[in-house]
């Protein structure tokens, strides 16, 4: 069965969390990276032929290695299996670093620590944040929720299911770990700079196309999750259905749109990212206006979506594989 998988890795999450440890595995894969596309750049002349060849070789490497330590842990006992999975599964998602770094934006802001709700605001989105007044760090702090959502939580956990499907436990652990390999080279080489705009394009489209599903399975997840907290089940699909494709990335509003509807916010907007001005769609109606409680009530709804994804996953797959 893949709950008892997927469950006790998001329990593991939840007590491991994300350690800043030069040894964890995504931390490896990132430094991967960096030495794949030296040598790519030095060794191939054209740039999106080396970053195509930089992403087919990490994630050659990482499943190899995966499917190999899996594989000899099921030579042990199918348990340690299940438990090796398991943990790959914990290191591929991000829910206890998501739910601990909004949590300590909103204990800053209520304790009125303007500054040190700004600095703990800059820890999990890219825009500036030194001059943000409350409610903007509050915008910044729930559209990283949602958007984080998709990318550090039911992405991985689909193509883990997915994983699991056809190769069994060890197929979990390689879903969940090659999906965070495509999602950590597009955070390495995803610029639209002169120095990534070719070397990075793979690795863009590659991590788009592969969010292009949970992205949009994800919104109804969240109208549940609303439903059950009476918040605005309905509007999350309303908004999310106007206002879905209302940000420059294909993915990322979609959920961002939902999380509007439910919470009955507006966000998008004026960003400035190193002193430059970056003005955004703007997503939701403002029937509220944002203050701290809403953070919690983002966690709360990320929560509980993350809960009900597990749940249908795991029915889902049990039905399939009957």
């Amino acid at each position: 069965m893949i709950f008892p998988v997927l469950a006790l890795g998001l329990f593991l999450d939840f007590i491991i969390g994300d350690p800043r440890t030069p040894l964890h595995p995504v931390v490896l894969i990132g430094r991967l990276g960096r030495i794949l596309e030296r040598i790519t750049r030095r060794k191939i002349s054209g740039l999106i032929l080396a970053g195509l060849i930089t992403e087919l070789v990490l994630l050659g490497i990482v499943g190899i290695v995966t499917w190999a330590v899996i594989s000899s842990l099921a030579y042990v006992h199918p348990l340690a299996a299940s438990v090796g999975s398991a943990t790959v599964i914990a290191f591929s998602i991000g829910s206890q670093s998501l739910f601990q770094h909004t949590n300590a934006v909103a204990d800053r802001l209520n304790a009125h620590d303007l500054v040190g709700a700004r600095e703990k605001t800059s820890m999990i989105v890219g825009r500036d944040t030194a001059d943000l007044p409350p409610e903007e760090l509050v915008r910044a702090t729930v559209e990283s929720t949602a958007e984080s959502l998709v990318d550090g939580i039911t992405a991985p956990l689909f193509y883990a299911a997915i994983g699991f499907f056809f190769f069994g436990t060890a197929g979990a652990a390689l879903g969940a770990i090659l999906y965070r390999v495509v999602n950590t080279t597009d955070s390495l080489f995803g610029y639209k700079n002169a120095e990534y705009i070719e070397f990075g394009r793979v690795a863009a489209r590659t991590d788009d196309l592969l969010n292009l599903i949970p992205s949009r399975i994800t919104p109804f997840f969240v109208a549940l999750a609303a439903l059950v907290l009476r918040e605005r089940s309905i509007a999350t699909l309303r908004i999310w259905w106007r206002d879905g494709s209302n940000n420059p990335s294909p993915n990322s509003g979609q959920c961002e749109a939902a999380f509007a509807g439910a919470l009955g916010v507006q966000l998008g907007g004026l960003n400035y990212y190193r002193g430059v001005a970056s003005q955004k769609p703007l997503i939701g109606d403002r029937l509220e206006a944002l203050n701290v409680k809403h953070i919690a009530r983002a966690n709360r709804l990320m929560l509980l979506t993350v809960g009900l994804w597990v749940s249908c996953l795991s029915i889902v797959l049990q039905f399939c594989l009957a």
